[in-house]
């Protein structure tokens, strides 16, 4: 029994080393380019003010902290832009915002990944889902160890 929890922490581990992404390494007309074709799709999807800002957000996170962006850590299939998961992009602000420190916000992460994916289109992606809530068991503390937090970033207006 022990071997298997071992492998599976094993297994995480090697994910979360290997996955990068690169996309917000991108000079800064193209990334400005990419942010409106995102909110021009995420109003083409219907999806409200409230939810465009959250990916404004967290794009805008990734465009000033561009190497903490890891994309989809194991499945990379969902695109919406080229090499962009718009909805892995916000799950992973989450996380760094705090979710990834704290088991109930993890979880409210996970649910808030698994509807934003639902909401654009890409299927009912349960699986992933659960996965992210098995993985939080051991990602959490393992987070709360030995990874920094950030802080959003206020909007200036």
């Amino acid at each position: 029994m022990w071997y298997i929890v071992i492998l599976s922490v094993l297994v995480l581990l090697y994910f979360l080393k290997k996955s990068k992404s690169t996309f917000f390494s991108q000079d800064r007309e193209k990334l400005a380019d990419y942010r409106h074709q995102m909110i021009m799709l995420l109003n083409y999807k219907k999806r409200k003010q409230k939810e465009i800002d959250q990916y404004i957000e967290a794009y805008d996170f990734f465009c000033r902290f561009t190497t903490q962006f890891d994309g989809a850590t194991i499945v990379k299939d969902l695109y919406d832009l080229p090499k962009l998961d718009l909805d892995a992009m916000v799950h992973d602000y989450e996380c760094l915002i705090g979710a990834n420190r704290n088991i109930k916000k993890w979880f409210k992460s996970a649910w808030n990944y698994f509807e934003n994916m639902r909401k654009n289109g890409k299927g009912n992606q349960i699986f992933r889902f659960l996965l992210l809530c098995l993985a939080g068991f051991i990602f959490v503390p393992y987070c709360a160890i030995f990874t920094p937090k950030y802080y959003p970033i206020k909007k200036q207006r």
